[in-house]
């Protein structure tokens, strides 16, 4: 959704009242405290701060807060909002207890990883685009696994843990440009990372052939699943099985 700061103020945002009960959840139990915002009230006029991909705005003497999106901070920069660095509400994970509170947020919360996940690809392409990183075709994607943000659960000698995605998939940074059209090859294994900013792992290790082609560049990335490890999710490790 595009905002304007208008409707952004109206639409966009969860009003931070003072002494707002919200919800932390910690390892798996539920913990209410109380935030109290008069201090960022005070101290922060007509001013912004961004934290975890969570923005927090006081303006005309409201606390106002909303998970980041590229167009949201141009709006806020437009209406004239000043940077400043204070606690961000909800940026370590917590919500608002109020029930109805809690819907927007998460509404919000869905709504801006859609955005930012089509900023993400559309900045990421643009980069490869100029510098000639070609399209996956199906039949190459059919023989990957892509790894999901989840990460991929495995299991070796009795210890388990999970293999993330080589870049962020929030945000086109230096880190993520590095390694977009890179791949790697170990001990059978292949892992690459798409135009999109996706990371993808196969047994297929003819597969550098194919992304050579395509403009990709071999580079020296962490290859999984080399030393005996055994993808325990089960849809995950079916298709492991039948690439």
């Amino acid at each position: 959704m595009s905002y304007s700061f208008k409707t952004l103020l109206v639409n966009g945002c969860v009003d931070v009242t003072d002494k707002l009960m919200i919800v932390h959840p910690n390892i798996g139990t539920r913990q209410e405290k109380v935030l109290d915002t008069a201090k960022i009230r005070r101290d922060f006029p007509n001013s912004y701060s961004v934290k975890n991909f969570t923005v927090c705005l006081v303006h005309s003497g409201r606390v106002l807060v909303t998970p980041s999106t590229r167009n949201k901070l141009t709006c806020i920069e437009e209406a004239g909002l000043k940077f400043a660095d204070f606690e961000v509400p909800f940026a370590d994970g917590s919500f608002p207890a109020d029930p109805l509170k809690m819907e927007k947020w998460m509404r919000l919360k869905h709504s801006a990883s859609g955005a930012n996940h089509r900023d993400y690809e559309r900045d990421c392409s643009d980069w490869c685009d100029k510098r000639g990183i070609g399209t996956l075709n199906d039949d190459l994607k059919s023989r990957c696994i892509k790894v999901p943000r989840s990460g991929i659960p495995v299991s070796h000698l009795g210890v388990e843990w999970r293999i993330y995605p080589l870049c962020n998939e929030r945000r086109a940074d230096s880190k993520v440009l590095l390694r977009l059209g890179k791949y790697c090859s170990r001990d059978g294994k292949i892992i690459f990372v798409s135009r999109e900013g996706y990371t993808y792992i196969s047994k297929y290790c003819s597969l550098a052939s194919d992304l050579e082609r395509l403009g990709y560049k071999k580079d020296d990335l962490p290859v999984p699943l080399i030393n005996g490890e055994i993808i325990t999710d089960p849809k995950l490790a079916r298709k492991w099985g039948r690439g």
